[in-house]
Order: C-alpha cells, then structure tokens, then sequence
C-alpha cells in the first residue's frame, strides 16, 4: 500500500486543525462566559465522548493484535475514569457555576478555567500522541498500526486514561451546571441560595 500524497491528507490535515481550533475557541467561551443551553452544555459533551470513543477504539485495535481478546479488558478502566471523575466534578461545578442574566434575556454561564483548559490539553496531548507514535500520514488517513509494542501501548493507555478523566470533567460540567442553574430559579430571594449574579467579571 503506498502512503497518501500530500495532497490528498490535505482535507484530513485542516479537518484536523478545524477540530483543535473550535475546542480552543469552545475553551475561552467557557472561561469568559458562554450561553447558557442544556442542548449545548450536552452537545459538547457527546461531542467529547464521539472523539474519546475514536481514541479509544484506535488504542483497542492495536491492543487486540498485541494482547488478543484480554485487550477487551481496558474498556473497563476507560469507562470508569469517564464516570468517577463526572461524580467528582459534577458537585465542584454546581458551586463554582456563574450565571449572568443580560439584557436581551439570554443567560451565559461561566466556569473556573481549570474545567475547560483541562480537557483542551488532554485532547491536544492525545492527539500529539498519536502523531508521534504513528505518524503523520496515518493519523490524517485516519489508520493506525494492527499491533504496537508492549510499551508503546501502555503509554498510549495511560494517556487514554488522562483523556477519559477530561471527557468526565465534561460530563460533570453539564450535570453540576444544570442542577446550579435549576437552584437559582428556585431559591427564593435574599435565601442565600445560589441565584443569577450580576454580570460576569
């Protein structure tokens, strides 16, 4: 099989820069303020479970032809990082949520920059990764290796592992986020209960 012509990696190559570009700009409008919407808070999250299951399967099809069937195995880890981390986060995110009520009657949410930021270096070191690990051509022709070195792939397992926790982060967003906003339209004035501040700083 002969590799891929510059040419024609070109359109996997800017699909590719699109992705990282919209997660970074995707990251500054949760840091500085975002518009406050289940549908995107959980859009946002599918979004990021549709690129770790990608990450995933790629590191399970080189385990499968390295370690055979017991490669099924590290599905479990993955999942439970994914969840353990949304329970954690999910209440941290329920504090700290703001929320500005703006003049046209939108909402906008903002998060402490750890939430977002996190979840950007992750994706962008797994991405890196593989770029190291099976070269350009194969990340943008979207194919990877049958089988990796033992080392090589605990490598890339462990960094799976590191990107499961950002996706979790994200699913903990949405949850915390939701139930901060469903507190502040029940409490009642001057409670103390969480309510929509002024505007965001």
């Amino acid at each position: 099989m002969t590799a891929p012509s510059p040419g024609e990696l070109a359109p996997s190559l800017v699909f590719l820069a699109l992705i990282v570009l919209l997660l970074a700009r995707r990251t500054y409008t949760l840091i500085h303020g975002a518009l406050y919407s289940p549908g995107r808070l959980f859009g946002f999250a599918a979004f990021a479970l549709l690129f770790f299951a990608l990450f995933a399967g790629t590191t399970l099809y080189a385990a499968l032809g390295t370690w055979g069937w017991p490669a099924w195995l590290i599905l479990a880890p993955y999942a439970a990082a994914v969840a353990v981390v949304a329970l954690l986060a999910e209440p941290q995110v329920h504090r700290t949520a703001r929320f500005e009520q703006r003049p046209d009657g939108t909402t906008y949410y903002r998060l402490p920059w750890p939430v977002p930021v996190l979840y950007l270096v992750l994706f962008t070191a797994r991405l890196g990764i593989e770029l190291v690990l099976f070269g350009l051509s194969s990340v943008a022709a979207f194919s990877v290796p049958s089988s990796l070195p033992v080392d090589v792939l605990l490598v890339t397992i462990g960094f799976d592992l590191l990107y499961a926790g950002s996706v979790g982060l994200l699913l903990g967003r949405g949850f915390g986020t939701l139930r901060a906003w469903r507190d502040a339209q029940r409490a009642p004035s001057g409670s103390g209960a969480p309510s929509p501040p002024s505007p965001l700083p």
